[in-house]
């Protein structure tokens, strides 16, 4: 008889070995838009490094834009000037 519990193993086990034998997990860790933030990217060990720089760049650009903390963001300067000359 097949039960709840060996058909979830089955399942389990059946994509286990689906799984790409070279996948593995990239971690990045640091400060995003004033607080901790943590990026995993499951994948091919390249194709997971180069993802990732690509998250990290925009998270860069993105505080560069929304920063509340430095004062030549793009949010700042609308702040304190209460309009843009050239958004972004």
């Amino acid at each position: 008889m097949l039960t709840r519990r060996r058909f979830v193993l089955t399942a389990m086990s059946a994509a286990a070995l689906a799984a790409p034998a070279r996948a593995q997990v990239l971690e990045w860790r640091g400060a995003a838009l004033g607080g901790e933030a943590t990026l995993r990217v499951h994948g091919a060990r390249d194709a997971g490094a180069a993802a990732l720089a690509e998250a990290v760049a925009e998270i860069a650009r993105l505080e560069r834009l929304f920063s509340l903390y430095d004062a030549t963001s793009q949010l700042s300067r609308l702040n304190a000037a209460g309009r843009l000359a050239a958004p972004a």
